[in-house]
């Protein structure tokens, strides 16, 4: 385990991605999204076609295979198809009960 603050650093450093497993990373996310349904799966897969992965580092959550909904890669996707990519994130969203939304007390 990790036992002091030097070590944090250390392990940090070991966590940095080759350009092979960034790449080997890419790939397997495409394999991932053309066996997906979903509206955006298509788009994605182009635009991730489309990117130079030359160009990628560690610190992009892309080479790990983490799709940002702040990435180009989502904001440049039609209407559709963000609304499709961000619906697991919709269905997470908590209403505020009516009684507590319009509450006329302040704490």
């Amino acid at each position: 385990g990790i036992r002091s603050v030097n070590n944090v650093k250390t392990a940090k450093l070991e966590s940095h991605l080759s350009k092979k497993q960034i790449s080997k990373n890419i790939g397997d996310l495409l394999t991932k999204l053309s066996q997906s349904t979903s509206d955006h799966a298509l788009e994605l897969q182009m635009g991730l076609i489309n990117l130079p992965i030359s160009d990628l580092s560690w610190q992009d959550p892309l080479a790990s295979q983490v799709i940002s909904d702040q990435s180009d890669l989502i904001l440049n996707l039609d209407k559709t198809s963000l609304d499709s990519f961000m619906e697991p994130f919709d269905k997470m969203k908590v209403e505020i009960p009516h009684n507590i939304q319009y509450s006329k007390y302040v704490y």
